[in-house]
């Protein structure tokens, strides 16, 4: 299908178009079941091109999930993935792509992947994984989290409309909006950072900040915009990857149930108050003004003041932790942050700082010097 397409509104028809044009005849829709339910959803199942659906999956898929998707696939003859839903749907399309084809006697996760030339289409119904416009998906084998990366798993054709994001609970807007903020940022310190990320973390920033509330309240164009933001966030992600708050959460998520986003919303304030304060001792002139171009995208004379803009922002929304939580998790989170993504981070973290940022978001009432 060539370089991605997005296409605003009229989704059946559009993918009714681009099935004929592009030869797709039977279709897997990966549609959990709410979404399912929706006008949208209900036009794409009864879809002649749509073979079949699979919609028996949880958030944050497991391996076995994908493996049940991926025998839909097969048995049913199909030749085009769609994905309906936020980043659970999409990450299991992204990875039946990639598992298409090969050796299924060993484990999928183990064996490179051969790129196919498999349709992959994303109708994204929440406005913050931008997962629609990365090459990664995230899925979990006993427990632990893994990457599945291709660039052939950028999918060739979103499809957007913001009546999607209507019916979701405001919490999950939140959670979502920030996710996307997080991308923003992360992606804009990262050492893997480039003009073109750059870019489009600073219109992710300004698209977030601009139209949140107006999107809360329900209007229709602050919600298209907000899709915008995400799907920038997704681009610079795409190129820079995410960093520490990012490395932090997972185990977060896992442990109390939080949603990822506001995981991952917790956990950059203190590594932006570390980050900033690591910058000025170590007079790093480049974090310097990273730091402070990301203050001015956010309106603010000083990374101060963004990192007090951020955390009103937290308040102003209603995200905090408040769950109870055991005197050994703060070693146990320490335990389980992705080395790999901290290397992605600018400045370096010990495990000794790592813990008493977990302090900090839990309520600082453990002490953080305790040896794990």
């Amino acid at each position: 299908m060539g370089m991605q397409k997005i296409i605003w509104n009229d989704i059946s028809g559009t993918l009714q178009k681009e099935a004929l044009e592009y030869g797709m005849s039977k279709i897997l829709l990966v549609c959990g079941k709410r979404m399912g339910e929706t006008e949208i959803g209900q036009c794409l199942k009864k879809s002649p091109f749509v073979a079949t659906v699979f919609s028996d999956f949880e958030p944050n898929p497991a391996y076995g999930t994908v493996l049940q998707a991926l025998n839909m696939f097969e048995e049913n003859g199909c030749d085009a993935l769609a994905a309906l839903g936020g980043g659970s749907a999409i990450d299991i399309a992204k990875c039946v792509k990639a598992f298409y084809g090969m050796d299924s006697s060993v484990n999928f996760l183990e064996q490179e992947i051969l790129p196919n030339k498999i349709p992959l289409i994303a109708v994204p119904s929440t406005a913050g994984t931008g997962s629609e416009s990365t090459s990664f998906a995230v899925i979990y084998y006993k427990g632990r989290k893994y990457s599945v990366a291709d660039s052939s798993l950028l999918p060739e054709l979103v499809l957007m409309d913001a009546s999607l994001l209507k019916p979701l609970p405001e919490y999950q807007k939140k959670v979502t909006m920030l996710d996307a903020f997080c991308h923003c940022v992360e992606s804009y310190w990262s050492v893997q950072a480039t003009d073109e990320s750059r870019k489009y973390a600073k219109e992710g920033i300004y698209h977030i900040l601009g139209n949140y509330q107006a999107y809360l309240e329900g209007a229709e164009d602050a919600a298209e915009n907000m899709l915008l933001a995400s799907n920038f966030a997704g681009r610079a992600i795409n190129i820079a990857k995410t960093t520490a708050a990012h490395a932090m959460s997972y185990q977060m998520t896992k442990l109390y149930g939080f949603p990822h986003g506001h995981a991952a919303a917790l956990c950059l304030v203190p590594v932006w108050n570390y980050t900033w304060e690591e910058a000025k001792k170590q007079e790093h002139q480049g974090m310097f003004k990273c730091l402070r171009e990301l203050a001015y995208f956010m309106g603010c004379g000083t990374v101060e003041e963004s990192i007090r803009f951020y955390m009103d922002l937290l308040q102003e929304l209603g995200i905090m932790f408040d769950v109870s939580y055991k005197a050994d998790d703060i070693c146990n989170l320490a335990g389980s942050v992705n080395g790999e993504r901290l290397k992605n981070h600018p400045v370096l973290f010990g495990e000794q700082k790592i813990r008493q940022m977990y302090a900090e978001i839990l309520g600082g009432a453990y002490e953080s010097k305790r040896i794990c």
